[in-house]
């Protein structure tokens, strides 16, 4: 009887799982025909409000059960007071410091340089050159600049002449 019941169960379990993959594909299909030019990259449900994320891009965003509806916005747990979506984004576009081209950056190297920080700066941004002023106070730090000049507030931006990166520390290794 034991037995029985226990196969029962699991069948019940595979067939909702497989119930449920099917659901995320359908939803998945539903939603990239609407948005013929986006890349759905996956669809997963939630277990509240029957609802299913959709990420594309970097966007997230909330479908219902028959892709006829979106929400666009966060969702947020009042139970722990956390925005559930900003997590979820913040997770999908992590970037792993190891994967950084960290052999292309400028390397400054303060006090013993236990810590470890990759700065993107674009030399014509007032706000990075905000940054770098705050950074000279920081101290016991590798720091890895990447220039990244964006061309889209600063139309010149990739063609004119780069710093050496001198003008964030001081001397390229071993800045103190």
């Amino acid at each position: 009887m034991c037995i029985k019941s226990l196969l029962k169960i699991l069948t019940l379990s595979v067939l909702l799982a497989q119930a449920a993959v099917a659901d995320e594909a359908a939803i998945k299909q539903r939603v990239q025909a609407s948005f013929p030019g986006g890349e759905v990259q996956s669809v997963t449900k939630l277990p509240y409000a029957g609802l299913y994320e959709v990420v594309m891009g970097e966007k997230v965003f909330y479908a219902d059960e028959n892709a006829e509806h979106f929400f666009i916005g966060g969702i947020f747990e009042t139970k722990t007071q956390r925005n559930l979506t900003e997590e979820r984004v913040q997770k999908l576009t992590a970037v792993k410091f190891d994967s950084l081209p960290l052999d292309s950056a400028i390397k400054i190297v303060k006090g013993n340089g236990k810590r470890k920080m990759a700065v993107f700066t674009d030399p014509d941004c007032p706000y990075c050159k905000k940054l770098e002023q705050d950074l000279t106070k920081v101290t016991d730090v590798t720091i890895y600049v990447l220039l990244y000049p964006i061309a889209e507030l600063h139309p010149d931006a990739p063609a004119s002449p780069r710093p050496s990166g001198a003008h964030l520390t001081g001397p390229r290794h071993g800045a103190s």
